[in-house]
């Protein structure tokens, strides 16, 4: 499920190790971490009525991953606490919410560090 952990399991030794990291690589740029945090894209999307949303953490402390829907009201926020950097995936359940599209933004330390719009389809 989460191809940055096979991209890191890889030992790289093996031609076909060799070849898999090469198409991860390419597909996804995992061979360059951000400097920063960093929002992925919510998958799969449009989803019904969970998705994940992956994000970067240059270095440990909190995030929020707060959902707006198209009148900027907030939905749901997402919290998150980790102690180092690295690659992690927080679930949105949107049982309870109508269809359409909503944003998400990533904020830490108060600072928002980007934002992406997903499509719930019911």
């Amino acid at each position: 499920d989460n191809f940055y952990e096979i991209y890191q399991s890889l030992p790289g030794s093996s031609d076909p190790a060799v070849s898999i990291r090469r198409k991860l690589d390419k597909l996804f740029g995992f061979g360059m971490l951000p400097a920063g945090y960093m929002l992925g894209k919510n998958y799969p999307n449009p989803f019904n009525p969970r998705t994940v949303i992956p994000f970067y953490a240059s270095h440990s402390g909190q995030v929020e991953i707060i959902i707006y829907d198209m009148g900027g009201r907030v939905v749901k926020k997402l919290a998150h606490s980790h102690n180092e950097e690295g690659w992690y995936e927080l679930i949105f359940n949107a049982e309870n919410i109508s269809s359409g599209i909503y944003f998400y933004r990533l904020v830490s330390k108060g600072e928002v560090k980007s934002i992406n719009k997903m499509l719930l389809l019911k």
